[in-house]
């Protein structure tokens, strides 16, 4: 187990019955956290983290997975991909069958005939 890290000024907390705790008023003042700011856990290295989601936080991640491709492209192709698969899948089960434009014909569940409507 790694050593532990010296703490700047040794603040002391304890966990309620139902596992909250309280942040100190300096350290809330500091970090900005008012009633109702949300706040992120994660470990590292047998360390618990508590970073807040403050306005300067997301300011600091924005573009941070930054890609060329815009995002709306790749839901695009990602709908498309959905849409083939769900296709393929009511063709496999019989529900519907694809003619030589692309059209998609519905067929009952049933006996795989023709739904009328």
């Amino acid at each position: 187990m790694a050593a532990p890290l010296p703490l700047k000024d040794n603040i002391r907390s304890w966990g309620a019955s139902k596992g909250q705790l309280v942040i100190p008023a300096r350290l809330r003042r500091k970090y900005r956290i008012e009633p109702g700011t949300k706040v992120i856990f994660g470990e590292r290295d047998h360390e618990i983290l508590i970073r807040p989601v403050t306005k300067e936080y997301v300011r600091s991640v924005c573009g941070l997975f930054r890609s060329d491709t815009p995002a709306t492209a790749m839901l695009l192709r990602k709908r498309a991909k959905d849409k083939e698969r769900g296709e393929a899948k009511l063709a496999r089960r019989g529900w519907i069958e694809k003619s030589e434009r692309g059209q998609h014909r519905q067929l009952s569940p049933r006996m795989g005939q023709e739904s009328g409507d």
